[in-house]
């Protein structure tokens, strides 16, 4: 369960990222670095 609830946490940065949110904005909600949404945002588009 909670391996599932990182993934939601995930999209939802994702979502906020493409939304054009700021980096500041994401780290105080979501707890993640600059660095942290860089490769997260650099594994989706290799995904994708």
């Amino acid at each position: 369960y909670e391996f599932f609830l990182a993934e939601v946490k995930t999209a939802q940065m994702l979502q906020a990222w493409l939304d054009e949110t700021y980096e500041d904005d994401i780290h105080e909600q979501f707890g993640v670095g600059a660095g942290d949404i860089r490769r997260k945002v650099n594994t989706a588009e290799w995904l994708l």
